[in-house]
């Protein structure tokens, strides 16, 4: 029994270094195929010159950036840090903070009216995931869960979306909740590509640097805080029950 634990263990041990490693290679490949071009704005006729193409594309670079926002909430592939830097350096701190909670909005619309629609069909499926965040379930105290979830980053909170047709919150109030609590972080990106731009790079590495080591600590000790998180709503269900 003990051998079979052990294993259990070294598979979820392995799991989470494989994942680790993974979005840590993408982040990196992203970084080193975009430092050439970063570099490149550091002159001051690039940085026109670029600055004069985005005003160029218009309405059509919102769109395309919108795009690609709403499928990196459908694939999940490409870290979300990665298109708001994106935004960042397009449309500036706030431009870009706007188009990806738009993004994410249009995005976790549809994915929610698709789950209803085949909500039949796969209900066991996502039920059965749902057995992981079964604190949601807490009709008073959904929403003060969903903010924490959603704050802290290197938590997986996608899976989330697709769940929100099970949860006692209806679709509005989920948005409004989870949007707030992901404002920092992609304030943290926009704005730190943004200064780049504005050649402010310390300031830029400065604020990139401290959410990068709070993702990672969120990611290795993301089933401590959602162990928490159960443990909470559990005191809160016994004290009810008593009551």
């Amino acid at each position: 029994m003990i051998f079979i634990k052990e294993i259990k263990v070294n598979k979820k041990v392995i799991f989470m270094a494989l994942s680790l490693i993974i979005i840590l290679g993408i982040s990196i490949y992203a970084c080193i195929k975009l430092f050439p071009f970063l570099l490149s704005l550091t002159n001051e006729e690039n940085l026109i010159a670029f600055e004069a193409y985005i005003d160029e594309l218009g309405f059509k670079g919102v769109l395309l950036l919108l795009a690609i926002q709403i499928a990196q909430v459908f694939i999940a592939i490409i870290p979300g840090e990665i298109v708001e830097l994106i935004a960042g350096f397009l449309y500036g701190t706030w431009g870009g903070l706007l188009i990806c909670l738009v993004g994410n909005f249009i995005a976790s619309f549809l994915i929610y009216c698709v789950v209803k629609l085949f909500a039949k069909k796969y209900m066991i499926k996502l039920q059965e995931k749902l057995k992981q965040y079964d604190f949601l379930n807490n009709k008073k105290k959904v929403a003060i869960y969903l903010f924490i979830i959603y704050l802290i980053p290197g938590i997986p909170k996608d899976i989330i979306t697709y769940l929100v047709p099970f949860l006692p919150i209806g679709f509005l109030p989920f948005i409004a909740v989870t949007s707030i609590a992901r404002i920092p972080s992609i304030i943290s990106s926009t704005y730190s590509s943004a200064s780049f731009l504005d050649n402010n790079y310390v300031m830029a590495i400065i604020v990139v640097a401290i959410f990068t080591i709070l993702g990672l600590l969120g990611f290795i000790y993301r089933e401590k805080i959602l162990a928490l998180i159960r443990k909470n709503n559990k005191e809160i269900t016994n004290e009810n029950k008593e009551e």
